[in-house]
């Protein structure tokens, strides 16, 4: 199945790459003033970020993502679907578990240093270091012995299904077909990074910044970053923008009175209320974001090592209050994947069935239940949390709430640093 394609379908403007990252946002405003320079300057509130791949996960971080660095494959930015990025062609194998990428020889950092098949081996081998808890590290597990490798129950990389024929040519082979796979290429997880940040500290929050991109960070003051472009980006001739100035403001009815003046012009977050609403109603886009939530429960020690007391908790969470009106039930896969099994989840509370598996499993309505503590990542109303902890919509607060009224037990969320190892 080789790829074929022409070199229309290869565009890959930076500009119209990051709007479309722009716009998988939740919500934001547009706003159509353009600099002499042609310069576009983007608000958001106030937030920590990082711009190495290893521990990058905010919403934020992948959209600016599309401006410094490019993978083999690239989303197409209407659809989303995968496109040539540094690989110009690929291969796959009638069995679907062999891939071969051809990389363009005109590929190349921002400071003219080729981008060959070892930057991606390397990288990728960095991210799936079990000593790195990298957050994204598990989209590599359908490359064959990265699981085990991750696990490090495998410290052999040569086991790992990543190998580079030649500086343009790397082969990936997978341990089990997978129809998403170079979906998940564009992921800005599998970006390569530039040599000598490989085994560096503290490069990715201070300018200036190599990409791979079509822009790279030149100035980061106060919070601020200033993307500029890189000349020696292959698709140079795409890129409409000269810079990117990305600007960090607390005040959201600042981001307003920027915006409103044609000093920002465009917006994630910003002040809304009736006279708000009146003056940005024709600049504002509402789109769907997709995002997972997980809930993990330590099982190793009792009475959390018995199914039916945490069945009996998941039970007792409004599921309907939780979900609605924008998360869809554990059950619904979303996006879609062909052949994926059919998963029977919990798409409502019960509370009679949760008190029965209690009474079973020796608590009676959550007699001797200990304290139970939700430890969550980040702090309230960030980036990716649009409710603050304490509000009655909070998924966290209505878990609290609801296991409190429900079983008399103490109920405790705590909130840990991004990076803290908060297994403990």
């Amino acid at each position: 199945m080789p790829c074929t394609c022409t070199p229309s379908s290869r565009r890959s403007a930076a500009v119209a790459l990051l709007s479309a990252a722009l716009l998988g946002g939740a919500i934001h405003a547009i706003g159509a003033e353009e600099t002499a320079a042609r310069e576009m300057s983007v608000a958001y509130s106030t937030m920590d970020v990082t711009l190495d791949p290893l521990h990058a996960y905010h919403t934020t971080e992948a959209q600016l993502f599309t401006a410094l660095s490019e993978g083999l494959v690239s989303y197409h930015p209407d659809t989303l679907d995968p496109v040539p990025g540094v690989a110009h062609t690929w291969h796959v194998s009638e069995d679907g578990l062999r891939y071969r990428f051809l990389l363009r020889d005109n590929a190349r950092f921002s400071d003219g240093t080729r981008v060959v098949a070892e930057d991606f081996r390397a990288s990728w081998l960095r991210i799936i270091n079990p000593g790195e808890q990298a957050e994204y590290s598990l989209l590599f597990d359908v490359i064959e012995g990265v699981a085990d490798y991750r696990s490090g129950s495998n410290t052999d990389d040569e086991a790992v299904g990543i190998h580079v024929i030649s500086p343009e040519e790397l082969e990936v082979v997978l341990d089990r077909p997978a129809e998403h796979f170079l979906s998940t290429l564009a992921h800005h997880a599998f970006a390569p990074v530039y040599p000598i940040y490989r085994a560096q500290v503290g490069w990715d929050r201070q300018a200036p910044i190599i990409g791979n991109g079509p822009f790279h960070v030149t100035e980061w003051q106060d919070g601020d970053l200033l993307f500029e472009r890189n000349p020696y980006y292959w698709a140079q001739s795409t890129v409409d923008l000269d810079r990117i100035r990305i600007r960090f403001i607390d005040d959201p009815a600042a981001i307003n009175a920027g915006f409103m003046a044609g000093e920002i012009h465009w917006a994630k977050h910003f002040h809304w209320d009736e006279d708000a609403a009146a003056q940005l109603a024709p600049f504002f886009v509402a789109n769907r974001l997709f995002g997972t939530r997980y809930f993990v429960v330590r099982s190793s020690d009792p009475p959390f090592d018995d199914a039916r007391v945490r069945r009996a908790l998941a039970l007792l969470v409004p599921w309907e209050n939780v979900r609605q009106p924008r998360a869809f039930p554990s059950s619904t896969l979303v996006p879609r994947l062909a052949n994926y099994p059919v998963v029977e989840g919990i798409d409502a509370a019960d509370e009679k069935v949760a008190l029965r598996l209690l009474d079973q499993a020796g608590f009676p309505g959550g007699q001797g239940l200990p304290p139970i503590i939700i430890k969550t990542v980040g702090e309230p109303a960030s980036d990716e949390d649009e409710t603050e902890t304490g509000s009655p919509t909070d998924p966290l607060t209505l878990i609290e709430r609801a296991w409190e009224t429900h079983l008399g037990v103490e109920v405790t969320i705590a909130r840990v640093p991004r990076y803290q190892d908060y297994t403990a």
